[in-house]
């Protein structure tokens, strides 16, 4: 801009606003994605796995939000945003299906064990029988 001769003309000015607010846009709209993808993934994993393995809120990561001024050479930080939040009231003592289906496979898996220690007895049994 200097080069052509707005160096302080009202040019270069609404430039540089137009600038800081593009910025400022693509800066929110990126953090409004990554807000909703890692809330789509923490419920889907809440839905998967139960609430057992989901961290506290005090352990949740949380983004920086941050404010373009023009003609500032740095961003202000307004505050921070967590990167998700579930409702405790929703998902406190929430089972999930892969925790349903591990329970499954412990209770199939102690039947089968029982079965095959009545079958081992029942063998042991004939045997004295027979002899």
């Amino acid at each position: 801009m200097a080069e052509r001769g707005f160096a302080e003309s009202g040019i270069r000015k609404r430039s540089e606003r137009e600038l800081a607010w593009d910025t400022q846009r693509q800066l929110e709209e990126a953090r409004r994605r990554a807000l909703f993808e890692t809330g789509t993934l923490a419920r889907q994993f809440a839905q998967e796995w139960g609430e057992g393995g989901l961290p506290r809120t005090t352990e949740i990561p949380a983004v920086r939000n941050v404010r373009v001024l023009w003609g500032q050479p740095v961003f202000q930080e307004v505050g921070k945003t967590y990167l998700y939040e579930l409702r405790p009231e929703v998902y406190k003592g929430l089972i999930g299906e892969k925790e349903w289906e591990k329970k499954a496979a412990i209770q199939q898996r102690k039947a089968e064990l029982v079965g095959a220690e009545r079958e081992k007895r029942q063998t042991q049994a004939l045997r004295k029988l027979s002899l």
